[in-house]
């Protein structure tokens, strides 16, 4: 994240490209450094997604289906292990299951991680909704959510 704006620049000049697209991912908002969103402030245009009610039900079941690695800040990671050994009746870390455990602390993850991604909107991005996200198509199609999103901001200040 810290080299965005040198692959802004590479896009350009060797590709050609007259955009550039970092999908940054969730975990950007937990970093322990605030440098990486402090760049992408400074040279992009940052879009927070954010999912409905049921939208977050459908990523929390998808999670279930098919749990996958996550990244946890420690202070959050310590607590909710805590809570998970007793919950479980488990004595030791070594004895956590690692996809149980991954099923069982997604949902508290999204609703830890939801004030962060807030948080870098209301500094210095901007909000679209996973419905709007979801109807994207094409180029135009994601030129008009992006226009979409900056008028509203607009609009709001």
């Amino acid at each position: 994240m810290k080299d965005v704006a040198a692959f802004i620049e590479k896009g350009r000049t060797i590709y050609g490209y007259p955009h550039f697209i970092n999908d940054a991912g969730g975990s950007i908002c937990v970093l322990d450094d605030p440098e990486p969103i402090d760049v992408l402030c400074r040279h992009t245009v940052i879009l927070y997604i954010r999912a409905d009610e049921s939208m977050e039900t459908e990523l929390i079941a998808r999670q279930r289906r098919s749990p996958k690695p996550l990244y946890y800040q420690a202070p959050f990671l310590d607590q909710q292990l805590g809570e998970y050994l007793r919950e479980s009746g488990l004595d030791a870390i070594e004895a956590i299951d690692p996809d149980e455990f991954t099923r069982w602390i997604f949902p508290r993850l999204v609703a830890h991680r939801r004030p962060c991604y807030e948080s870098i909107a209301a500094r210095c991005g901007y909000t679209v909704s996973a419905r709007e996200a979801e109807a994207v198509r094409d180029e135009d199609d994601f030129m008009e959510l992006v226009g979409a999103a900056l008028a509203r901001h607009e609009e709001a200040a």
